[in-house]
């Protein structure tokens, strides 16, 4: 079985607002072939290694695979300030400052 649940949350609204969204599915289906359904595996535990002796286990039940995924986000007045604080300081610059700098280089 396979579990998602997905997280979309903008914290800026109240906590109810933030409800996850549930998806389940069967992850054993196979078309055609000749697994056989559900979740069964084999592996070999050695005993010695200058022997060749092992003990073959098959292993079978139900495998749950939980995926959480999704993204959150609230609004920070501070990072946006600093951010078109930085833009309006490059826009300052002055350009003939420049013309005038690489002219005088060449």
């Amino acid at each position: 079985m396979a579990f998602q649940i997905r997280w979309d949350c903008d914290l800026d609204w109240a906590d109810r607002w933030c409800v996850p969204q549930y998806k389940f599915r069967r992850i054993d289906k196979h078309r055609g072939g000749t697994v056989a359904t559900g979740y069964n595996f084999r592996y070999a535990k050695y005993h010695n290694k200058d022997q060749k002796t092992r003990t073959l286990i098959k292993g079978y039940g139900i495998r749950f695979d939980i995926m959480v995924f999704g993204q959150a986000g609230k609004f920070n007045i501070v990072p946006t300030l600093v951010n078109v604080g930085a833009g309006l300081g490059l826009l300052g610059l002055d350009p003939q400052q420049v013309i005038v700098e690489t002219e005088e280089a060449a």
